[in-house]
């Protein structure tokens, strides 16, 4: 996967991520506007929440094998 990945791909990534930070700090620094600056930033934090969660906790298999399973009393 690294072979392929192309030098700058990886310089547009951090560019866009550096401007999406000073954004939000733009955002988070405003004196009025505060009910918009709350949906703002609950709206972006909740989506990257939701967009981990949903790579990560629905995706990953690795508990699937410790189910414990009990011999029946007989």
């Amino acid at each position: 996967m690294l072979s392929t990945l192309n030098p700058t791909d990886v310089l547009d990534a951090v560019v866009i991520s550096i401007g999406v930070i000073l954004s939000l700090k733009k955002i988070a620094d405003m004196d009025r506007y505060h009910w918009a600056r709350v949906v703002v930033l609950t709206l972006i934090l909740s989506c990257i929440g939701i967009l981990l969660f949903v790579a990560y906790g629905i995706d990953n298999n690795s508990y699937g094998g410790c189910i414990v399973e009990f011999e029946p009393e007989i």
